[in-house]
């Protein structure tokens, strides 16, 4: 196995006036730590996006304190690197690291991440590896130097183990070439690796004594608390001892027999030699902030009915926090924050330092672990954006059965190209000589544009328990978010606007509305099957397109008269009287068609309907999100004009009628 040092620069560009940097965040280049090489696995099913997603805070140095932007935009590149967009705030420690970024002082980034799991083997020099199966990202840091020189970007070094974050690190070191040659060289070559004490016979017995006795401190120190006297933990300690493992090793042995147990204050000991300490800053910790954490999570989602049924019984079977308030929740996620004497806040205080952590007295905080100074924040968000998610989804918009879905990759006009048919086949006579074919185009122009809100949960929300409006004011704002989309859609109908050659999208240049105005009915209908069918491509020799109606959109007046003209047997307006015996003419479009009404075309019209080709095989109107992205985002922030979170509800599309010719009108009667 072999690391390649590679550097990529953090790149920016302009955006609604903001300066806005694009940066790698992570790939599968295998990085030396100590003792040990790590890969990250980065497919879909390795990254847990549930925080990225929203977007990700953006420190320095993983300063806690020190907040300088946020990473939105996190997504996986298809050649295996995790990427997201920066953007800086206007604080003043913001607009300085952004100058450094600007000036070339800074230009590396590095992820801070949880593991949830890994598989161990070993490499071909004998090395152990750790392959992380499954990640979640939690921050992301301007940093001096990377660990994963790949992509600029330093990935937060972290011991393996199971469910747990990364608490105090040493500085990131640059990923060295590995090969079966493993000899240290340097002053400090033996620095976080086992001691090579060939090498240090080598270089003299008294260097080889001192580097065994630093281990061998490290380790009786490690396993030295009372708790650690049974006789398994002493025989792991004995083994440590006589497998020449460093302190780093002897840790992760220890946090693995530890498993699960349920001590949340548990941290490793560091190392009590100098030499020890220097090759190890690692503070490992075990998980039962997060544990306690989705507790409370699952118990808010089956109170919700964000779960339901057997799942919602099954998170809700032995939860402790099953019968907490909010309220009671925020206070008890001051615990898990490092906040001691919690009780001495009235619960008003408790709820508002939970919202908004930076107005924690300064003599109630300890040094942060785990989950640092977000439980509760991310908690809410969490629920928020399910619910917001929810209401995007459940919302009863219509006009998907008609448009056609794409993207777009920036605010900037994009062109939708019409392609003519090609050329006639000409014949080629004996020893003749064949002839180029042509074909023209025609562009219509696509932008987005970008909608949004805020709306804020307050301290009265958590305090009063209104866990309707904790689900109900999200999911108002997916719908929409949804809505919005249609809106833009229907007034493209109704508005009946230009298009690229100077004629409305329903014209007699475009021959696409009906001589004869009328409700749905086997004759009306029948006009506009000609129509489209004989509509022509581009060029002089334009053929006719056979397209065929497949959606007829009404006012929910004429809802009810085209889905008895969509199922009809027979025509529903006229009698055969020529049939033997007084049968019933048959209906032509009997399931032809699907029918689809919206109360916005009443709005506008109660008469005039339309017809619609397939969107999957013929173009009509088109709505573009940005990168793709069809669901609309939530962010957040502390509230400083109100007590509680404010949340933007973002949403980024671009509605335009590419083509006429699968589209026709009826004026209506």
């Amino acid at each position: 196995m072999k690391t390649q040092n590679r550097t990529a620069r953090i790149e920016s560009r302009k955006q609604d006036g903001r300066t806005v940097y694009s940066a790698s965040l992570s790939s599968e280049l295998p990085v030396r730590r100590q003792g040990y090489t790590e890969i990250l696995r980065h497919d879909a099913d390795s990254i847990n996006m549930e925080r990225a997603d929203n977007g990700l805070v953006l420190l320095f140095n993983h300063d806690t304190d020190q907040p300088i932007g946020r990473v939105n935009g996190i997504r996986l590149r298809e050649d295996g690197k995790l990427v997201g967009d920066l953007t800086f705030s206007n604080s003043a420690a913001g607009k300085e690291r952004q100058g450094q970024v600007d000036d070339g002082t800074l230009t590396d980034i590095s992820i801070r991440y949880s593991i949830d799991d890994e598989e161990r083997s070993q490499g071909e020099d004998g090395e152990t590896v750790y392959t992380v199966t499954r990640f979640t990202p939690m921050e992301a840091s301007v940093v001096a130097v990377p660990a994963d020189s790949s992509v600029g970007i330093g990935r937060n070094q972290e011991l393996p183990t199971g469910e747990r974050e990364q608490a105090t690190t040493t500085a990131n070191q640059e990923a060295t070439p590995m090969s079966k040659d493993t000899t240290p060289k340097g002053d400090n070559a033996n620095d976080g690796v086992v001691a090579n004490f060939e090498s240090a016979r080598k270089a003299g017995a008294s260097e080889g004594i001192k580097r065994e006795r630093e281990r061998q401190a490290d380790i009786n120190a490690l396993f030295a608390e009372p708790k650690f006297d049974q006789e398994v933990y002493q025989a792991l300690r004995n083994a440590c001892l006589d497998d020449g493992s460093t302190i780093e090793q002897a840790q992760r042995k220890l946090l693995g027999l530890i498993g699960n147990e349920s001590d949340s204050d548990y941290i490793a000991p560091q190392p009590k030699t100098e030499a020890g300490a220097q090759r190890s800053q690692v503070r490992i910790k075990e998980a039962a902030e997060d544990k306690q954490a989705d507790g409370m999570r699952n118990a808010l989602e089956a109170r919700l009915q964000i779960v339901t049924g057997d799942e919602a019984r099954s998170v809700l079977a032995g939860n402790e926090f099953a019968g907490m308030t909010m309220a009671e929740m925020a206070r008890h996620s001051l615990t898990l924050m490092g906040v001691e004497n919690v009780n001495k806040f009235d619960l008003r205080s408790a709820v508002g330092y939970a919202l908004n952590p930076a107005a924690l007295p300064h003599s109630a905080v300890r040094s942060f672990v785990g989950n640092g100074s977000s439980v509760f924040t991310a908690l809410v968000e969490n629920i928020a954006n399910k619910q917001m998610q929810k209401g995007f989804m459940e919302a009863a918009e219509t006009w998907r059965g008609f448009c056609n879905v794409g993207s777009v990759s920036s605010f900037r006009q994009e062109s939708r190209v019409d392609l003519s048919t090609f050329s006639d086949l000409a014949e080629v006579p004996e020893n003749g000589e064949y002839e180029h074919g042509q074909m023209s185009d025609s562009k219509e122009y696509i932008q987005a544009q970008k909608y949004g809100r805020l709306f804020s949960i307050t301290r009265e929300v958590i305090i009063n328990e209104d866990l309707n409006a904790l689900a109900r004011i999200p999911a108002e704002m997916g719908r929409a978010a949804e809505r919005k989309t249609g809106d833009l859609v229907y007034a493209i109908l109704t508005g009946n606007p230009a298009m690229q050659d100077g004629n409305n999208l329903f014209s007699a240049a475009h021959a696409n509305q009906a001589a004869v105005a009328g409700t749905p009915s086997v004759s009306t209908l029948d006009e506009l099957k000609v129509l489209m069918a004989k509509q022509k491509g581009l060029g002089s020799n334009a053929h006719g397109q056979n397209i065929r109606i497949a959606r007829v959109i009404v006012p929910v007046a004429l809802e009810t008269q085209a889905m008895i003209l969509q199922s009809a047997t027979a025509d529903p307006d006229q009698q055969s009287t020529g049939k033997a015996g007084g049968g019933t003419r048959p209906n032509p479009f009997n399931g032809t068609f699907e029918t689809i009404s919206d109360a916005r075309l009443d709005a506008a019209s109660a008469t005039k309907w339309y017809a619609a080709g397939d969107p999957t095989l013929h173009d009509t109107i088109e709505v573009a999100y940005l990168n793709g992205q069809q669901a609309p985002t939530l962010e957040s922030e502390n509230g400083f004009t109100t007590d509680g979170i404010t949340y933007k509800v973002r949403l980024e599309v671009g509605v335009k009628a590419i083509s006429h010719r699968a589209l026709a009108e009826n004026a209506g009667a």
